[in-house]
């Protein structure tokens, strides 16, 4: 009778400490999932009507991060709801929200106010004309309109140094190819 006594004891305590654990581990992933968050919304530019694609949506200090649709819409989850989303779209004025628990955050952004600065947009970003080292052309959209041509590409032939606008074949609407400053580079 001790024996069975025991063996139940034993047992009890098992189902007790599975128990325990059980509710412990839907506790965890209960909060876990409840800080993850999906947000959403509309991203436009002051100075045009509708939404607008491509502008990028980051979650502050991370590498997360999003662009909207052709609508302007954006989707991101985020890990936590107290997160910052940057809003960012070139020549406009970076925008950062706390999201605070919201799913649906719309924004519109304002022109970048630019006074006496030539920027320049290089593959890696923007930066002010006087900070680049190296050389920099520009061509003013006047000077390529003057220019009949069925591709713009084709009219830069002769506009910048270093340039080089060649036609695969010399057919009308074939493909060119542009190099800049030889084929090395």
């Amino acid at each position: 009778m001790h024996y069975c006594a025991h063996l139940i004891v034993n047992q009890l305590k098992k189902f007790t400490f599975t128990c325990i654990v059980g509710l412990l581990s839907l506790c965890i992933n209960f909060v876990s999932e409840g800080q993850s968050l999906t947000v959403s919304g509309n991203v436009s530019l002051s100075d045009e009507p509708g939404g607008t694609p491509g502008i990028a949506v980051q979650v502050e200090s991370t590498s997360r991060g999003a662009y909207t649709d052709i609508n302007g819409v954006y989707r991101i989850n985020l890990e936590a709801s107290d997160s910052i989303l940057v809003f960012s779209y070139l020549g406009y004025t970076k925008q950062r929200i706390r999201i605070g628990g919201r799913t649906t955050v719309d924004v519109v952004l304002q022109p970048e106010a630019i006074t006496n600065k030539e920027v320049v947009v290089v593959g890696y970003g923007t930066q002010r004309k006087s900070d680049i080292t190296g050389s920099v052309s520009s061509i003013k959209s006047e000077d390529l309109i003057k220019v009949p041509n069925n591709n713009p590409v084709q009219a830069l032939q002769g506009k910048a140094a270093g340039v080089q606008v060649v036609s695969s074949s010399g057919a009308p609407g074939d493909g060119v190819k542009v190099r800049i400053r030889g084929v090395g580079s």
